[in-house]
């Protein structure tokens, strides 16, 4: 594109006014909004030159134009952003595959709080998928240290195993060593992948 065109113009103002919008977390979004403003105020003619250096149609009414640049903006600057996202996630080195097991009834009240009994993780090199590690724990309720029936049958974690274990927080403790030991988040980078 030209010299001074939509993609390579700077405006700190409008910069200043999209970061105070709170609708606009992602970095790309604002991004998208600052070129439709300058979109917006430019004139036709810049539109139709902008358009043909892109290898679009430049054919029609100004606002059809602006539509089409703007569209063409938006789907380019998605397209960067999700290939970034896609290597930032290439460089974690392990992934820490976590499956929590929690108390449970068969029928769970509006209101009813689920403390994590088995705190099961497996480490896994990111590039081979190989089980490098692995960190298991029980963890003994606090709020409701007897477990259902529906509980254990459905967990397969018994009332005489979470009589034995450690309380959440103790467990929580030996996993942060866990990490350290591995010098996970430290010399490794690590993505937690769990369900539910």
């Amino acid at each position: 594109m030209a010299e001074g065109s939509v993609v390579q113009e700077d405006d700190e103002s409008e910069s200043a006014q999209q970061s105070k919008s709170p609708c606009l977390d992602n970095p790309v979004y604002k991004e998208i909004s600052i070129a439709n403003g300058k979109v917006n105020r430019m004139e036709n003619s810049q539109v139709k030159r902008c358009l043909d250096e892109l290898g679009l149609d430049s054919r029609g009414v100004g606002k059809v134009l602006k539509k089409r640049l703007k569209n063409h903006l938006k789907k380019e600057k998605l397209a960067l952003a999700k290939l970034e996202q896609e290597k930032r996630i290439k460089q974690v080195h392990f992934y820490c595959v976590i499956d929590f097991q929690g108390t449970c009834e068969e029928e769970n009240p509006k209101d009813y709080i689920h403390e994590i009994i088995e705190f099961p993780v497996v480490l896994v090199d990111a590039n081979t998928l190989e089980v490098v590690s692995e960190f298991h724990e029980f963890c003994k309720p606090q709020l409701k240290p007897t477990l259902s029936q529906f509980c254990q049958d459905l967990t397969g974690v018994t009332q005489e195993i979470v009589d034995k274990a450690d309380s959440f927080p103790i467990v929580l403790s030996k996993f942060e060593q866990w990490l350290a030991d591995h010098e996970l988040g430290t010399k490794y980078t690590f993505g937690v992948v769990t369900d539910g």
